[in-house]
């Protein structure tokens, strides 16, 4: 868990970060909208849109200590993961009128970022067990303009079949599959029992199967 002085820290860093301009299309398509149970999703549009600190700081208890665990399993030293996953927050916080929730979830999004600023800072510091064959460091290569189209696609189907899950089925596949978290873990956080929770996975994967078969 971040302790409060990387909160506070973290304050500070939001007033000198510049904002991206937000499209005006989506701020109209934010009007009226509840900023109770927000969805990450959400959470980033609010950022993106109005500034709020509130939705960030929301984001950030969630986001950043599972960062700094995702981090520290790629081999990052904990104050290494600490900052990378602070600077990679801050980058949400900058870049969240880049977000585009029919691209990607905002768990993917926020991964993603994290991995980058992660490969950036080891090359910066030139580390000599850095290994440039790496494939983790390796840019992956232009997809063909089709399978491109293709991959867009298919993440836009997911993404509907996952608004699509109840909401209780939707979250646990996020928890496990976006967030890493074992079905244990899972069920110990949320106060859920263990079986409960396996089920719920279960099912809604299968109904995520059923949707993308439709879609193949």
């Amino acid at each position: 868990m971040f302790e409060q002085a990387s909160l506070e820290t973290l304050d500070h860093a939001l007033e000198s970060a510049p904002f991206e301009t937000v499209q005006p299309d989506r701020a109209a398509k934010r009007m009226g909208r509840l900023t109770l149970n927000m969805t990450h999703e959400d959470q980033i549009e609010a950022i993106a849109e109005t500034h709020d600190k509130v939705a960030f700081r929301q984001l950030f208890e969630h986001f950043a200590p599972r960062l700094k665990s995702y981090l520290l399993r790629l081999g990052a030293d904990p104050a290494m993961a600490e900052d990378v996953a602070q600077e990679a927050m801050v980058m949400v916080w900058r870049k969240a009128a880049s977000f585009d929730r029919r691209q990607a979830g905002a768990s993917t999004w926020i991964f993603t970022i994290a991995r980058n600023k992660r490969i950036d800072r080891l090359r910066r510091e030139r580390r000599p067990e850095l290994d440039p064959e790496d494939p983790g460091l390796v840019p992956a290569a232009e997809p063909a303009p089709d399978r491109s189209l293709q991959d867009t696609q298919a993440r836009q189907h997911i993404a509907s079949a996952m608004r699509a899950l109840p909401d209780e089925q939707a979250e646990l596949v996020r928890r496990a599959f976006f967030d890493d978290a074992s079905h244990s873990r899972i069920a110990e956080e949320s106060g859920l029992p263990l079986g409960t929770v396996k089920s719920r996975i279960r099912l809604a994967l299968t109904r995520l199967r059923h949707e993308m078969k439709e879609f193949e």
